[in-house]
């Protein structure tokens, strides 16, 4: 490959060069040899590491932990780098776990920018001066941190906020470096198979999406809008809420939050908090956004939260988020219900639901570590190991055995474990698996009711008689195909040839009937029974099945 070739890939390729000279530096030079980018390092850069290895100051392999020393690395990169440390930090499917603990120790905190680069980019985004848009606003940061830093501000009608900006440029240099982070991550599954199980491209282009989400503010702006609708009206959560009128794509002014760190323990009795009622309104909070509305906070970091007077639990910075489907909380809530159960084929089978495997996955070992795990948890007893813990283990178990979680379960795995430790620390006889319980039993009962049955029925219906109607065609273009020897399955087509007979216009009339007589007696069953003009002696279910074997009875009599 040609160096002109190479600049078209990598993009910046000064830039490239300065992380290779510090891969190289901090002491990881074999990723350079492997990945045969010696070229990309300066001169001088190995002149002068050959110089601190002869006096004894540099080794090509350094007596620190690999776990430090990637850290350290990732901070010399720069925020981009850091960055992608802290979301690898949440990603215990693919990193070792003392890898995972000691990137969770990566903060982003750097210098503030000057005050007059802030007032510019307000004005240039909102169209008027700081002094007219704010009653009031602090030269000096709330916090400052690698994207953007905070400062506290009052609004004309005196209403407090925390105004964010973000940094000038940033969003260039996190593209220009995701850039060369996709060349570096191909290079290491073609050069160093070893590390292909990693999947660092899969990893980075996941990354390039969380953190383009991140970067556009408005984004966050529709989050804590979601959040705030849905705890509407709840007394014991706090949402901060976002005034749209002072916020851009790259400036979000909201609520201030005015409350105590969750980790401020010793001054709650000062400020009317009870610890043992914020660890339940907190955690039911999350059980809410998790098993409810499948829409939660993903940014488990101890900071982001608040204790309020009255024992109000708030959170902050809605940038990142989790979301699950409603058959991946179906398929969460009967797992945890196994858990409670202590039925642990029954969770194997269900985690089996929620991962990706492939031919590298040795499911036998897998399976044998959850059944393992999980018994450990039914023989501990509280607090010796928590439900959180043993689903962040199954998800490491997951990585050695090459089997995936959908990195939204691995976000709620991470966050799990965030906040089952909180409720720990603010009340030692927290049980985890006793506050999930009625959220769990509402999803069984949601699923089961007349009204979830009746949505189901006219979701599907539709599509169920869309299918039929099309199957003897697509029976028909199957028998073509395997005899042309499209299709490479052993079997007879004159078998296939009995089940389109069998197929015929009479079976597709039954097939029909059945469907649109189950659909008739949702429909019509739920209408009665909602309007209170059916009195069943006998249970719904029980009246839905005997109708149904009547029917099919009738048709299959014919």
């Amino acid at each position: 490959m040609s160096l002109f070739t190479i600049a078209d890939e990598i993009g910046d390729i000064k830039r490239f060069r300065d992380i290779a000279a510090t891969i190289f530096e901090e002491g990881f030079p074999y990723l350079i040899e492997q990945g045969q980018l010696k070229w990309a390092v300066p001169i001088e850069c190995r002149i002068r590491c050959f110089l601190k290895m002869c006096a004894g100051m540099w080794q090509k392999e350094p007596k620190e932990d690999l776990p430090v020393r990637l850290r350290r690395l990732l901070i010399k990169l720069g925020p981009t780098f850091i960055k992608f440390g802290q979301v690898l930090s949440l990603r215990p499917d693919l990193i070792p776990p003392k890898i995972t603990q000691e990137l969770s120790k990566l903060t982003d905190s750097v210098p503030p920018f000057p005050l007059k680069d802030v007032e510019g980019i307000i004005h240039d985004e909102l169209k008027k001066p700081v002094s007219k848009l704010f009653k009031s606003f602090d030269e000096v940061p709330l916090a400052a941190a690698s994207l953007a830093q905070v400062h506290k501000a009052i609004l004309p009608n005196g209403q407090k906020v925390a105004v964010k900006i973000q940094r000038s440029r940033i969003r260039q240099l996190i593209e220009k470096d995701i850039h060369i982070m996709l060349y570096l991550a191909k290079i290491i599954e073609e050069k160093m198979p070893e590390l292909k199980v990693y999947r660092p491209t899969l990893v980075v282009k996941e990354f390039a999406e969380t953190i383009g989400r991140e970067l556009d503010f408005s984004v966050e702006a529709i989050h804590a809008k979601r959040f705030e609708q849905m705890f509407e009206g709840d007394e014991t959560v706090k949402v901060a809420h976002v005034f749209t009128e002072y916020s851009t794509k790259h400036i979000l002014t909201m609520e201030l939050i005015d409350g105590l760190k969750i980790d401020q323990v010793k001054q709650f009795a000062k400020k009317n908090i009870d610890s043992r009622v914020l660890a339940q309104n907190g955690v039911d909070a999350f059980l809410r956004q998790v098993f409810v509305e499948g829409f939660f906070h993903a940014d488990p970091h101890p900071g982001n939260y608040f204790a309020l007077p009255g024992s109000v639990f708030a959170f902050i910075d809605y940038g990142m988020v989790g979301r699950l489907n409603s058959d991946n909380r179906r398929e969460m809530a009967s797992l945890f219900i196994s858990f409670i159960n202590k039925d642990s084929e029954s969770a194997i089978e269900h985690i089996k639901h929620l991962v990706e495997m492939s031919d590298e996955s040795n499911i036998s070992s897998f399976e044998h570590d959850i059944d393992d795990i999980l018994h450990q948890w039914f023989n501990a007893k509280l607090r010796e190991v928590s439900l959180a813990q043993t689903f962040f283990r199954i998800i490491d178990s997951g990585r050695k055995n090459r089997i995936y979680f959908p990195s939204s379960l691995v976000m709620l795995g991470k966050t799990l474990f965030t906040i089952e430790a909180m409720g720990f620390r603010l009340d030692p006889e927290f049980d985890f698996g006793k506050q999930m319980a009625p959220f769990i039993k509402n999803i069984v009962l949601s699923e089961l009711s007349p009204q979830k049955l009746k949505q189901k029925t006219q979701d599907k219906a539709l599509d169920y008689i869309s299918y039929l109607g099309s199957l003897p065609e697509k029976t028909i273009r199957l028998l073509e195909k395997i005899d042309k020897g499209e299709v490479g399955v052993k079997i007879n087509p004159e078998e296939l040839r009995e089940l389109e007979v069998r197929l015929s216009w009479e079976g597709y009339k039954k097939l029909i009937a059945i469907v649109i007589a189950a659909t008739l007696f949702a429909f019509g069953t739920s209408y009665l029974v909602e309007n209170k003009l059916l009195n069943l002696h006998i249970s719904l279910g029980m009246f839905g099945t005997l109708f149904l074997l009547a029917i099919l009875f009738f048709i299959f009599k014919r």
